[in-house]
């Protein structure tokens, strides 16, 4: 349990670690009770354990618990994680693992929600889905991380973000999916759920030089490129400025993380059972998880997909090329280059890498007002085109256009497609009319005419309307 807590504080000794590394220490000859009530007295909501005073005469339980809650949520986890497993002998092991598990729930899970019952069976679905694909470390990670949150601030809808969060990108994605998708969610938790980001850690410069080495197969790099720094990290790649060391010219390079194919695979194991669970258990406010899975699944494929960006990136560098030929503001796409090719070795590289021109140019966010403004209006200009063209032809159209995929440098310059879809004009056409459903719905409610219509034209089902209207 200390070795845990020496490789969060990654060798420091100040005294803060020092401190919470005898607590920890003091804690093993602890029985599981007393180390519950440690978890619940640092986070706030418990008394101070016995256990607690006899060992911290001198500096003083107040203290120490000040030291803790200071600590940001990430650094908090691994404390409690390691009381959560403690060598096989925490308090989820054994046969009162379920009892620990179900007053963990308690502690994190608002008293007075209507919701809070959702979220309980959401959780518990996902821990067992754990424990049937993976090791049982990520059962403790999960819930070690929603223990390390500030117990002041609990909602439910802060819980399911955490939730997500600590599990990774395909929960992300999930939820975001569940928070845009209108009335599937409370109003509270809709509105963190939006707030949902894929929390991914930075790589430091060696290990960016390490992973291109490693899928190249060039063990000297020095002579090729040089990493000039991180221009932006996700769970499954990140990119980097990097100098072609030839010819001098800067390029943007994309590189997939280790293992990110067989780590999005288990990850969707886990959702396939999680969501199963959840739809046997109450099929009529849980079938649309099923839904959602298939979108972010195939939202997340595509996203994985290196040599197949470079050719959407192609094919709107195009598009977009014809939308401003039809009376769109310009948009400019950065083309791939050939970086990648010229460096030679392995041809596996191909599908771990991926190089363009790199974009100078400002954030949405850095542009003045006025700026903002414009350019704003600019790209729903343009967009509007490409999902809608004028000349009613087949078009291409990323959905996932947001903040961190524009550059603007004298006009926009659109980044990463990884999203992109071929729209046929009936298809046009039938997300027109759903969108118009849609909002009838949302005045009228769920009538029999616009229920036999969204039955009729949408879903793969015949089923009656007055049942829908029911369920």
């Amino acid at each position: 349990m200390r070795d845990r807590v020496r490789n969060w504080a990654g060798g420091q000794k100040d005294l803060s670690v020092e401190v919470l590394d005898s607590l920890l220490a003091t804690a093993e000859k602890w029985d599981k009770a007393e180390r519950w009530r440690l978890i619940r007295w640092l986070r706030g909501t418990g008394p101070v354990p016995k256990g607690v005073e006899t060992a911290l005469k001198v500096v003083g339980p107040e203290t120490v618990r000040r030291i803790f809650q200071g600590l940001p949520p990430t650094e908090r986890q691994a404390p409690i994680a390691a009381l959560l497993d403690a060598g096989g002998k925490g308090l989820l092991h054994g046969a009162s693992s379920r009892l620990f598990e179900h007053q963990i729930l308690d502690e994190i899970l608002p008293k007075d929600s209507a919701s809070a019952e959702t979220a309980r069976q959401i959780l518990t679905a996902g821990l067992d889905a754990f424990a049937k694909v993976s090791h049982p470390a990520k059962r403790f990670s999960v819930l070690a991380y929603l223990l390390a949150q500030p117990s002041d601030t609990a909602s439910v809808g802060a819980v399911l973000r955490s939730i997500c969060e600590a599990y990774g990108l395909p929960l992300v994605k999930l939820g975001q999916g569940a928070a845009a998708s209108g009335d599937l969610l409370p109003p509270d938790v809709r509105e963190e759920m939006a707030k949902l980001r894929d929390q991914a850690n930075e790589p430091y410069w060696h290990e960016i030089y390490e992973r291109i080495s490693e899928v190249s197969g060039i063990e000297n790099l020095e002579p090729v490129l040089r990493v000039r720094k991180l221009l932006g990290a996700a769970s499954v790649k990140y990119a980097a400025l990097v100098e072609d060391m030839r010819t001098g010219e800067l390029h943007a390079v994309q590189v997939k993380r280790a293992e990110a194919d067989a780590s999005i695979s288990k990850d969707f194991r886990e959702l396939d059972i999680m969501v199963n669970t959840l739809i046997k258990q109450d099929p009529v406010k849980f079938a649309f998880l099923r839904g959602l899975l298939e979108a972010t699944r195939a939202a997340i494929w595509r996203e994985l997909s290196l040599l197949k960006e470079s050719e959407r990136t192609r094919i709107m560098s195009e598009e977009y090329a014809r939308a401003e030929s039809r009376g769109a503001p310009r948009t400019e796409v950065p083309e791939t280059t050939d970086l990648i090719d010229k460096m030679g070795g392995s041809k596996n590289r191909f599908f771990f890498l991926r190089s363009s021109r790199f974009v100078e140019g400002k954030s949405l966010g850095e542009l003045t007002a006025d700026d903002r403004l414009q350019e704003s209006r600019a790209v729903l200009a343009a967009e509007h085109e490409l999902m809608f063209p004028s000349d009613q032809g087949r078009t291409h159209f990323d959905p996932d256009r947001h903040p961190g995929n524009e550059k603007f440098h004298g006009h926009r310059q659109a980044i990463d497609f990884g999203q992109t879809l071929e729209l046929a004009p009936e298809d046009v056409t039938r997300i027109t009319r759903l969108m118009a459903l849609s909002q009838i719905l949302e005045v009228t409610g769920p009538t029999d005419a616009a229920l036999r219509t969204l039955v009729k034209e949408f879903l793969p089902s015949d089923g009656d309307p007055k049942r829908l209207i029911k369920n």
